[in-house]
């Protein structure tokens, strides 16, 4: 089968993580004899066309008039970038405009390619449109709240319509977000889908350097060390970790990733004296030693407007392939993929004191920590890229007999 898959965020190099778990999915597909073609923004540094191996083509497409624009897709994304900067709200036709383009040019060479899309906007619905045009098959995949924000932007609820007329078959990365999307369509019927998204397993398996990498931190041999990872914007919950982290005694916390409330995360943490490592954008190689050092991973999202949830955040599995329990508020898809007092604990959102309790109970004990992680470890064979793929795939193939 031929596939065109399109999205707004792509690995633009080896150690990029954004949208890694899109090319370990791809990775996945081309591995069950597809050929796949990954359609995405240019980015700075990228190569426009690059051949990953047979089977597998990455083409980045130019879509803004000025330079400066392109700062809307990557980084913080799109959301966090428009917060900071509303004046690139001027890109976003152009990104529209840039996606239609190479999508049409795509369907030309390879006339009998399925379209993959995920996030709604802006790949889910220019890929719709092709579909209602084209009358090609068209499966796409939901990772957050972009069907929830359609519907209480302007115009949004025709941009709605157009992505669920031309959307055959729908997966969502959660049952909390299958069940939102499902209230938005109304009584539109899309067949509906909950598959998480998977990662490449060995990508994170530890490899023997906790010691080595503790040290380089600065960490004692009983520190007990939380990590977060994710961009550091309001809806991450960051500011929660570091204060219910305070005043814990031997605690360190680290933060990878990049964003707004850098500045502001710093701050609180000196003003309680939290041993905090800020530790930016961490490639593969870097954040699976980060894992392995780590005592506990820390997602404590919370809820954005509107009751906008995460999807299924990827550093769940991440941290599980590298055999490190989780903590995660219970919003979204972190319900599901955090199984409570197995390989992990759930607290309500925003409830310091509750994310407080929990950090107590596990740095002061051992042998739950090591069930856990246990559990965690387990638990990951779940998560492979390879199942996903195979889901993928199932849909991919209903799609196009919907249409025979």
């Amino acid at each position: 089968m031929d596939i065109i898959s399109l999205a707004s965020s792509f690995p633009r190099h080896r150690d990029d993580p954004s949208g890694r778990f899109i090319a370990d999915l791809n990775v996945g597909l081309v591995k069950r004899g597809h050929r796949l073609l990954q359609l995405a923004p240019e980015a700075e540094g990228a190569a426009r066309r690059e051949g990953l191996f047979p089977g597998y083509l990455v083409e980045r497409f130019p879509f803004a008039v000025a330079d400066w624009q392109r700062g809307i897709v990557y980084g913080d994304g799109i959301g966090a970038n428009l917060k900071r900067n509303p004046a690139l709200v001027s890109a976003l036709s152009a990104l529209h405009f840039g996606f239609q383009r190479a999508l049409s040019e795509a369907l030309i060479r390879h006339p009998q390619a399925a379209i993959l899309s995920h996030w709604a906007i802006p790949a889910g619905w220019v890929a719709a449109r092709a579909n209602l045009r084209e009358r090609r098959s068209h499966v796409s995949v939901l990772h957050g709240g972009g069907v929830q924000l359609l519907k209480v932007l302007p115009f949004g609820s025709r941009f709605l319509r157009t992505w669920a007329q031309g959307t055959d078959r729908c997966l969502c990365v959660s049952a909390d977000l299958a069940e939102k999307t499902r209230a938005q369509l109304g009584p539109k019927t899309l067949p509906i889908r909950v598959q998480p998204m998977g990662i490449d397993l060995d990508r994170f398996r530890p490899r023997g350097r906790r010691e080595e990498t503790r040290r380089e931190l600065g960490l004692g041999p009983e520190t007990f060390f939380v990590l977060g990872v994710g961009r550091l914007v309001k809806l991450k919950g960051f500011d929660l970790l570091i204060r219910a982290a305070q005043d814990l005694g031997d605690v360190s916390v680290a933060l990878a990733g990049e964003g707004p409330e850098r500045v502001d995360l710093l701050s609180d943490a000196e003003a309680s004296s939290l041993d905090l490592h800020l530790l930016g954008r961490l490639g593969p190689e870097k954040l699976r030693d980060i894992y392995e050092a780590a005592d506990v991973l820390v997602v404590p999202s919370r809820l954005g407007p509107k009751g906008r949830s995460e999807g299924s955040p990827v550093v769940v599995p991440e941290a599980y392939a590298a055999g490190l329990p989780v903590i995660a508020s219970r919003t979204g898809g972190l319900s599901e993929a955090v199984q409570d007092q197995r390989t992990g604990h759930l607290f309500p959102a925003e409830d310091v004191s509750s994310l407080r309790e929990i950090l107590l109970v596990l740095k002061d004990d051992l042998e739950m920590r090591q069930s856990m992680a246990k559990a965690a470890f387990q638990e990951a064979r779940h998560w492979g890229y390879d199942a996903v793929a195979a889901a993928v795939e199932e849909e991919l193939i209903a799609a196009i007999e919907q249409r025979s």
